[in-house]
Order: C-alpha cells, then structure tokens, then sequence
C-alpha cells in the first residue's frame, strides 16, 4: 500500500450545532468519521476492456459539457484535459457528476459510466504525475491469478487502496452498506467540546483581543459556546457493531462496573409483553465526595 502524508491546521474548526430538535444531528457531529471508513482494493472487471473504457473517457473533449443557457466566459476551459495539472481532481469529480448545468448528452454519458469505472478514473486522476507525459497505462496493472488476469488494480506494482465509508448495515445478509470515498479523503480528528447543554452569546469582534485578522476579519461578530455540562457524554448508537466506534469501546474497557438489566411489564403504563433493556456504565470519580448533577 501507498504511504500518504497528512497535513495538519495549526487551528482547528469548531463545529457548534445550536437549537436543533431531537434527532437532528448534535451528538454525530461530535463524531470523528474515521472509525466508520475502511480500506480496501480498488476493483476491475475485465482489465483489457475497463482500461479501454478509462482511455475514452481521459481522451473525450469536454469542451461543450455546459448546457447553451450555462455557457459564459470561464477562466480555465471545460474542456481541458482530466490529467492536466490544471484541473484538481476536485473538478474531475464535479465533471463526472451529473447536474443541470450540464447538457442532456453529457449527463447521458455520465450516467453510462460504470462506478466501479468512475472509481479507476479518479484513482488514476489522484496518482498521475506530468513527467508520465500522458503514459498512464504502463504504470497501472492487475496479477495474473491462476493463469488469467485478477481484478485488484496495482500502480507500479503496488496494490491501490480505496477508501471506503459504512453507513448502513444489511441486516438480512449481514454486510455493510458501502460508498467509496475521493482518492484523497482523509477524516478529520475530532474532540468533542460540548454536547446537549451549552450557553453561547454572540460579541463584536473588535471585543475580543489577540485573534488573527486573516482568519477572523471578515466576520463583524463572533459567537462564544461554553459547555455547561458536568460530564459529555457520546451516545453510542453504533458501538453495537465491532469497529464502528473505537473510543466508546476504550470507554468500555475502562469502566469499573457494568450491567444489564431487564424489565418486563413494569407498570400500566408500559405496553403489554414489551421488554426494556438499558446498559450502564460506571466511570471511576477522581472526587467521590463530588455529587453529580
């Protein structure tokens, strides 16, 4: 597999999500993404056939993608090729996806394309290198297994890894639901500031002292969030599935005490032959004296 070099932001981004109803997404975005990614190759079919069709779609002018009405004056022409340096594989994203500014025959050829092709497009996009001098195919390539050609894609001789986000679980045949992700997506590390209770009060910026005009100057108030709770705590809604969510499994392994336990047709007010189960856990308290609020 290929090493990557990730870089990192000396300030990071803070995610507040204010006044929002149940369910309405507070506690996931306090949720690092990484755990619900998986690695794995990136696939063809018929090598010979697929690498025909990749070569059709780098060589294919572009140039009138843009339906007559969404046509004006660009800086850098549609049309310019997919492995030019000019073109970021965030544009080869956009120019394979279907939109309405785009004319009915290249959303038709969009909408031809397999996705498993789609994927080799960017994966090729992503590693290219100008000094190929447009000699991609030689440095792409697939083993012979048991005397015909596999279908794990290899650059130089290396296998390719995709990325690959879960985000549903097939209960009747037991795998995952699977998207495949940009060649160069990498999640963000996250640390959780606040949950359900919070207080914020928004200021002029003027009234804050010692912050960066490059990255606060265009904004004439600033809102401040405090948490205002004792203790965060991350619903586990997923730590139901081994993997899926790590630090609530380290949570696991840390806690002094935990239980099951089952009620069953508690009182009137509980529905006939309902069974409620709960887990809790028990954390150590650095001050047991303190009392929980």
């Amino acid at each position: 597999f290929l090493d990557k070099l990730i870089g990192t932001a000396g300030e990071g981004t803070y995610c507040h999500k204010p006044s929002t109803v149940s369910g309405g997404g507070k506690s996931e975005i306090s949720k690092s993404l990484t755990d619900a990614v998986i690695y794995g190759a990136i696939y063809v079919g018929d090598f010979e056939a697929d690498m025909a069709l990749v070569r059709e779609i780098l060589e294919r002018d572009y140039s009138t993608c843009f339906s007559p009405e969404y046509v004006k004056p660009q800086v850098r022409s549609p049309g310019r090729n997919i492995l030019s340096i000019d073109r970021s594989l965030g544009s080869v994203v956009k120019l394979l996806t279907p939109k309405n500014e785009y004319s009915t025959e290249h959303c038709e050829f969009i909408n031809s394309i397999p996705s498993h092709i789609r994927s080799v497009v960017f994966a090729i996009k992503r590693f290219y290198k100008p000094e190929w001098n447009g000699d991609w195919e030689s440095h792409f390539s697939v083993d012979i297994v048991n005397g015909a050609k596999g279908h794990e894609l290899k650059l130089d001789g290396r296998k390719l890894a995709g990325s690959y986000l879960r985000v549903g679980h097939d209960h009747v045949n037991g795998g995952w639901r699977t998207y495949k992700l940009r060649q160069d997506f990498i999640g963000a590390s996250k640390v959780q500031m606040e949950d359900d209770i919070s207080a914020s009060i928004v200021v002029p910026r003027s009234q804050i002292k010692g912050l960066p005009l490059r990255e606060y100057g265009m904004f004439p108030s600033l809102k401040i969030t405090q948490n205002c709770e004792w203790r965060l705590f991350q619903r586990p809604d997923d730590a139901i599935f081994p993997g899926f969510d790590k630090q609530t499994e380290i949570g696991e392994r840390k806690a002094m005490i935990h239980w099951t336990f089952e009620y069953q047709n508690l009182t009137n007010w509980t529905l006939n032959n309902q069974t409620w189960a709960a887990s809790m856990c028990l954390y150590p308290i650095s001050n047991p004296s303190t009392k929980r609020r």
